[in-house]
């Protein structure tokens, strides 16, 4: 992995294969990536990283928020911070300084990306379902699903909205569970 980025110098470009190499190869075993789209998505980690700072070692919450809002394009701040939750307490981070509160592990990283860009619908569902369910229940109550229902509707014909949440709760869904 030589000169993979122009942007880079030799030796931060040595540090990179030195950091990542192993990882890649761990990877890359059961990756929907290739290793070259891993390699990039390293790199793309790595660079964030970098901006942090020279002692630098994650990608911070922050930058994984900011990402969400311009490459997803997720303005909904709740969808948003729990999204974020989840995939930045995915993977425990296995080095004494790793917070999962403050920082976004590699593995986390890469499996946003895996999820968004995975043609398997229900790893999809899964996933979204999980920013449903808060509190990890495993199962949505109407009140739950009424609250998202009503942000949904933000913007949008009020009366409408009101009569579609109403049709929702009048079909027994109620205080039921959703499985």
């Amino acid at each position: 992995m030589k000169d993979l980025d122009q942007t880079i110098d030799t030796l931060e470009n040595a540090r990179f294969n030195w950091l990542y190499a192993n990882e890649i190869v761990q990877m890359s075993k059961d990756s929907i990536f290739t290793t070259n789209e891993l390699i990039c998505i390293v790199m793309l980690y790595h660079k964030m990283v970098l901006a942090n700072g020279p002692k630098a070692k994650f990608m911070i919450i922050s930058q994984l928020t900011t990402l969400m809002l311009d490459l997803f394009e997720i303005t909904d701040c709740n969808i948003s911070t729990t999204t974020v939750y989840r995939i930045s307490h995915g993977s425990a981070g296995t080095h004494p300084d790793f917070c999962p509160d403050r920082h976004v592990s590699l593995e986390s990283f890469v499996r946003l990306l895996t999820i968004y860009f995975t043609r398997d619908l229900e790893i999809k569902m899964e996933f979204a379902f999980s920013i449903y369910d808060k509190q990890d229940k495993l199962q949505l109550n109407g009140e739950d699903v009424g609250f998202f229902l009503k942000k949904f509707f933000e913007g949008e014909d009020e009366e409408e909205a009101t009569e579609l949440l109403l049709e929702f709760m009048a079909a027994g869904h109620e205080g039921n569970d959703l499985p």
